[in-house]
């Protein structure tokens, strides 16, 4: 990708930076370190993944926010969007009864 080219979505903005700053830490935490180079090349892989698994073009696809996966769900969420889908983070505290009233406004896939 040409560092001249549109950015018109948040994964055209990572392969850019991928591109130009590939070993830059785009993640630390208290697990792992990911740089931008991992983290768009491991969401190019789940991305294409949900494709071939049938993702559907503007789909909602829950994903659970938590400290203990958060670079998990970095990759997913640009993964996600790589596949055509929208992410769509959830809070895991949520009660049960909060997560069912949230899947039913959000009409995930």
């Amino acid at each position: 990708m040409s560092v001249e080219a549109k950015v018109l979505r948040l994964p055209d903005v990572l392969a850019v930076k991928a591109e130009l700053i590939a070993d830059r830490v785009a993640h630390d935490d208290t697990r792992s370190v990911m740089t931008l180079s991992e983290w768009h090349h491991e969401s190019d892989k789940l991305g294409g993944g949900l494709k071939a698994a049938g993702l559907q073009v503007g789909a909602r696809v829950i994903l659970p926010i938590s400290n203990d996966n958060a670079v998990e769900m970095a990759i997913a969420a640009i993964a996600v969007m790589k596949g055509g889908g929208i992410a769509v983070p959830v809070n895991t505290r949520l009660s049960e009864d909060e997560f069912i009233e949230y899947c039913n406004l959000i009409e995930p896939q």
